[in-house]
C-alpha cells in the first residue's frame, strides 16, 4: 500500500533527522592547530558623524584557538579608516564596510557597516553615558534591569540602543533609558548601551551567568537507543483497527447505496437553484452530496490513518463540501431500498444530513453543515487551443478552438462535517476558513499532426504528435486562512496556518486517546505577492535566483511524543541558496577542493537543525554536512561530494547518517514495528486508498 509504505518512510526519516543542530566545533588544522571557527564583532552597524572616533571589538572562537591574530580593513578609507586595534576614525559622508579577518588561514570574518553623517549646525552631541551597574552577576533565568543616562542632558538626540555580545548568555530588551536583562544560559556577554546620535560614545556592562551543572550529555549509543524507544512507542500507539468500523460502512455505502438515483423532490430543488444562481457557478458543483459525504468520510480517515496530514487534505474536504452543495443545498437523504433511490427532503434547512442503517442494525448519520458567513472564490478560465493538419511539409488545415467558463463559489466560513453511529461520534470535523480569492487561467496550446505518405498501402499514415502548452495564472487573494480540528475514533488533529503576502505560518498538533503524539509549527518569511507577480510574468516559471530573494527565512519545531524535539531554522535563505549554488558551481566547472569545502562551510553557517530530549534546554545533537574527495573506486561525476553527520554534544563525535541508522542492531524493532503497522494497515483497508477516482487523489 503506496500511502503507508510513504508514511513509514516520513516517520523513520523524522525520527532520524532528528539528531541534528547546533554551531559546528573548532576543527584541528595540521599538526594539531586549531584554527578559528567564527570572528564575531560587537557591531554590525554603527552611525558617526564627521571626526568621531569608535572602538570595534572582535573576539574568536573557539577560546582555544592557536592563532587569535586579526586584520583590519576598510573598503573606503575616504569615508573611514581603522586601526590595527579596531578603532575606526570617520573621516567624511558616506559608508564604509570595516572588515575583519582571522589570520590563520581559516578565512573566517565579520563586517560592520559605518555611516558617516556630516555635523549639522547647532547640534549637540553625547559627550558621555553613564551606567548604574558596570558588573553584574546573575542566576539562570533571573531577570535585572541597568540604567542610562546621556551628559549633556541638553544633547540633540539623547536616544539609546542596547546590545548583548553573547544572546546565548543574556538578552537584552531596551526601553529608551532603561532595559531589560535576562540570563539564558551559562557563561559571560557584555551588555552594551550606544548613543544613536553618531558620537560613538558607549558604556558597558559585564555580566556573568551561573548555570547549575547541567546533566551528563547522552552518548551516540545512548542517542540511538532513546530515538528507538520513542519511534515504538509512537508506532505502537497507532492502531489500525481503530478505523475498522468507518471502513466497513464505507464498503456498505460503495455495495448497497452505489448504483442509488434521487427521486423527483432533488432534481426539482436543484432546478430551483440553477435558476437563482444562473447556473454556471452551481453546475460546477458535484450533483451528488451523499456521494461527496463519502468522499469527505474517506479523507478524514485518511488523514488519521497517515499521520498530520489534515494540512494537505483541506482543500479536497473543501471541495467535497462545496460539491455536496453548501450552502445552498440543504435537506435530508434517506435510501428507499424498494425503488433504490435516495429520498429527498427539503424541510430540513439548515444542514445536508444522510442516514442509513448498515448490514448490523447500526443507524449511520452524516451531518454536513455550513455557516451562513461565506467568502467568495472565483476562478475564470480561458482555453485556446490551435489545431494544425501538414502534408508535405504545407499547412493543409487549421482550426481553432475557444473556450472560456467562469465559476463562482460562495464557501462557508465554518464547515462541521459529523458521523454518528447510534450515540457514538466517530468523525466530528470543524473547519474555519478566510479562503476569498479570485483566479484567472489563460492556457494556450498547440497541437499538430503530421502525416507522411506511404506506397505500399496507399494511404496516410499517423507519424508523430507535438504538444505544445502555456499557462498564465494570475491569482488575486485576499486570505488564505485555515483552522481546522478533526477527531476519527479517538485520534484528534489539529491544523492552523496563516498566509499573508509577507508569508506563511503554520502549526498542527496530533493526539491518539488524549495522548500528545506529535506536534509541529513551521514559519516561512517570504514576499508572495512578488512570487506570484514573477510567475505570472514568465510562463508561471521563476527564476530560482529570484526564488532566492524572495523567501528571507524558514524554521521548524517539531516535538514526538513531547520527548524528542527538533528545531530546524533557516535564518537567511539567500545565504543558503547562495552556498548551494557556488558548491554546485565548483562541481560543475572543476574548482579546487579548497574552494569546494569553503562552500561547504558556508552552507552550514546558513542552517541549524538542533535535537533536543524530553524539553531540556540543552542540545543532544547537531547536523552539519562535510566535505570529501571522492577516492578511485568512487563512481561519481564529480571529484568531490558532501554528505550528512551527526555530532553528538556530549563528546563531539562524529557520525556517518547512513551508517548511524543503519545498524540493524539498534533500530531492528523499530523498523519491524513499523512494517507490521504498514501490513495492518494494508490488510485493513486492501485498495481502499488506492482509488484513481479524480475527487480523492492519494
Amino acid at each position: 500500500m503506496e500511502a503507508l509504505k510513504k508514511y513509514k518512510f516520513l516517520l523513520l526519516c523524522i525520527l532520524s533527522l532528528g539528531i541534528v543542530g547546533c554551531d559546528p566545533e573548532a576543527k584541528e588544522g595540521e599538526d594539531g592547530e586549531v584554527l578559528v571557527k567564527k570572528v564575531l564583532l560587537d557591531q554590525t552597524e554603527v552611525t558617526l558623524k564627521e571626526g568621531v572616533s569608535f572602538e570595534l571589538t572582535a573576539t574568536v572562537t573557539p577560546n582555544n584557538a592557536t592563532n587569535k591574530e586579526l586584520k583590519w580593513e576598510s573598503d573606503d578609507e575616504d569615508v573611514a579608516i581603522v586601526s590595527k586595534k579596531g578603532v575606526v576614525r570617520a573621516l567624511s559622508e558616506g559608508t564604509a564596510t570595516i572588515t575583519v579577518t582571522a589570520k590563520d588561514g581559516s578565512k573566517k570574518k565579520a563586517t560592520c557597516d559605518v555611516i558617516v553623517e556630516p555635523l549639522r549646525p547647532g547640534e549637540v552631541l553625547v559627550d558621555s553615558i553613564v551606567i548604574d551597574r558596570k558588573k553584574l552577576s546573575l542566576d539562570l533565568d533571573e531577570v535585572e534591569y541597568l540604567y542610562a543616562s546621556v551628559v549633556p542632558y541638553y544633547a540633540t538626540n539623547t536616544s539609546l540602543t542596547w546590545t548583548s555580545s553573547n544572546e546565548d548568555v543574556v538578552e537584552v530588551q531596551g526601553y529608551g533609558s532603561q532595559a531589560e536583562i535576562i540570563a539564558v544560559g551559562g557563561g559571560s556577554a557584555v551588555i552594551s548601551v550606544m548613543a544613536t546620535d553618531g558620537s560613538g560614545k558607549f558604556a558597558k556592562c559585564e555580566v556573568s551567568v551561573t548555570a547549575p551543572t547541567p546533566e551528563p550529555d547522552p552518548v551516540a549509543d545512548d542517542v540511538k537507543r532513546k530515538l528507538e524507544a520513542v519511534g515504538l512507542e509512537f508506532v505502537n500507539t497507532i492502531n489500525a483497527e481503530t478505523h475498522e468500523n468507518i471502513v466497513e460502512v464505507i464498503d456498505y455505502i460503495d455495495r448497497t447505496y452505489g448504483s442509488y438515483d434521487f427521486d423527483d423532490a432533488y432534481y426539482e430543488k436543484l432546478e430551483s437553484l440553477v435558476e437563482e444562481t444562473g447556473g454556471d457557478d452551481y453546475y460546477s458543483r458535484r450533483l451528488n452530496p451523499v456521494e461527496a459525504m463519502s468522499f469527505m468520510t474517506k479523507a478524514c480517515v485518511g488523514a488519521a490513518q497517515a499521520g498530520a496530514q489534515l494540512s494537505t487534505r483541506a482543500t479536497h474536504i473543501y471541495t467535497c463540501a462545496i460539491e455536496a452543495g453548501l450552502p445552498d443545498l440543504y435537506g435530508k437523504f434517506t435510501p428507499n431500498s424498494y425503488e433504490e433511490i435516495w429520498e429527498y427532503d427539503a424541510s430540513v434547512k439548515d444542514r445536508i444530513e444522510a442516514s442509513f442503517t448498515d448490514g448490523k442494525g447500526q443507524k449511520w448519520v452524516a451531518t454536513l453543515k455550513g455557516s451562513k458567513s461565506t467568502t467568495t472564490v472565483r476562478v475564470h478560465s480561458k482555453y485556446n487551443e490551435q489545431n494544425n493538419k501538414i502534408h508535405d511539409g504545407q499547412l493543409s488545415d487549421s482550426e481553432i478552438y475557444n473556450e472560456e467558463y467562469t465559476y463562482v463559489f460562495d464557501v462557508p466560513e465554518q464547515i462541521t462535517f459529523v458521523v454518528k453511529c447510534g450515540s457514538s461520534t466517530v468523525v466530528d470535523m470543524t473547519v474555519n476558513s478566510s479562503l476569498a480569492f479570485e483566479a484567472d487561467v489563460d492556457v494556450e496550446s498547440e497541437y499538430n499532426e503530421y502525416y507522411s505518405y506511404n506506397d505500399y498501402w496507399d494511404e496516410y499514415w499517423y507519424d508523430y504528435n507535438d504538444y505544445d502548452e502555456s499557462v498564465r495564472l494570475e491569482i488575486d487573494y485576499k486570505n488564505l486562512n485555515v483552522d481546522a480540528k478533526l477527531v476519527v475514533n479517538g485520534y484528534e488533529e489539529t491544523f492552523k496556518t496563516n498566509v499573508t503576502n509577507a508569508g506563511i505560518t503554520a502549526s498542527a498538533g496530533v493526539k491518539i486517546d488524549g495522548k500528545s503524539m506529535l506536534q509541529a509549527a513551521a514559519d516561512a518569511v517570504a514576499d508572495l505577492d512578488a512570487f506570484l507577480n514573477a510567475a505570472q510574468n514568465n510562463n508561471g516559471e521563476v527564476d530560482p535566483d529570484e526564488v532566492a530573494d524572495m523567501f528571507k527565512s524558514v524554521s521548524l519545531d517539531l516535538d514526538v511524543l513531547g520527548q524528542v524535539q527538533l528545531k530546524a531554522s533557516v535564518p537567511n535563505f539567500k545565504n543558503l541558496y547562495n552556498a548551494s549554488k557556488q558548491a554546485m558551481e565548483v562541481l560543475e566547472y572543476g574548482g579546487s577542493f579548497s574552494e569546494f569545502s569553503n562552500c561547504v562551510e558556508d552552507y552550514n553557517e546558513a542552517f541549524g537543525i538542533k535535537l533536543y530530549f524530553d524539553k531540556k534546554s540543552s542540545e543532544v545533537a547537531h547536523i552539519e554536512i562535510e566535505a570529501r574527495e571522492n577516492d578511485d573506486n568512487w563512481e561519481e561525476d564529480s571529484e568531490y561530494t558532501s554528505y550528512p553527520v551527526i555530532v553528538i554534544a556530549s563528546n563531539n563525535s562524529r557520525h556517518n547518517i547512513e551508517d548511524y541508522f543503519d545498524d540493524e542492531a539498534s533500530f531492528s524493532d523499530l523498523i519491524e514495528a513499523v512494517e507490521d503497522l504498514a501490513d495492518e494497515f494494508e490488510n485493513l483497508y486492501g485498495s481502499y486508498f488506492e482509488s484513481e477516482d479524480e475527487y480523492y487523489p492519494y
